[in-house]
């Protein structure tokens, strides 16, 4: 994880490979196959951010997967792709660590340039917020777009490019009260033995 709220319950940023139309889960120590059930609206891009590696694209879509429906959350840059899905009703009870926070992160980790950067992509899960985000070149409120409606999601879509550090993201309610903060973890002891065929990744 590159990102981490410093509330109790931190929400941890989760990454799984792109699978088309299967997912593969490991249960009692064997991998099993099972079909995924695309739904409405489909994959839909939010957002693109530019970086050194090229345009990374933000995207949104649904999935039925062993009887439960997901929100997927993907990044791309064309020559890699990774997402995580997280269980309705988003919270405390879906497969990923979210607990009671206001928004649920991902991140695309962006290693074979000299300069190690970070995407940040994060779904706001309560009605109002803004997000801003703090780095050694000041305090800037972070893109938002418009989440469609058939995600069922009370927020917008957030995101940033991180490429300098220290960084810490902070949500605020409609008074200006800080609700949330979570420093942006630098990237250290990255793996880059893929660089010769993948040039970025998705990291948990």
């Amino acid at each position: 994880m590159r990102l981490r709220s410093s509330r109790p319950g931190a929400q941890r940023l989760a990454a799984a490979a792109a699978l088309g139309a299967i997912v593969s889960l490991a249960l009692a120590g064997q991998a099993l196959s099972y079909p995924v059930q695309h739904l409405p609206p489909g994959r839909v891009t939010l957002a693109s951010v530019k970086t050194v590696q090229g345009p990374v694209l933000i995207m949104l879509h649904r999935i039925r997967y062993l009887g439960k429906v997901a929100l997927c959350m993907s990044e791309s840059n064309g020559s890699g792709t990774g997402q995580s899905c997280a269980n309705y009703p988003l919270g405390p009870d879906s497969n990923q660590p979210i607990g009671n926070d206001p928004v649920w992160w991902t991140t695309y980790v962006g290693v074979c340039t000299p300069h190690h950067f970070q995407v940040i992509s994060g779904v706001v899960l309560r009605a109002g917020l803004t997000a801003w985000l703090r780095t050694p070149g000041g305090l800037s409120r972070m893109p938002t777009t418009t989440v469609p409606k058939a995600f069922d999601v009370a927020g917008g879509l957030v995101y940033a490019l991180i490429a300098s550090y220290p960084a810490t993201v902070t949500l605020r309610d409609a008074t200006g009260k800080s609700v949330y903060t979570a420093p942006v973890e630098p990237l250290t002891d990255v793996p880059t033995v893929q660089c010769g065929s993948v040039r970025s990744s998705v990291y948990a």
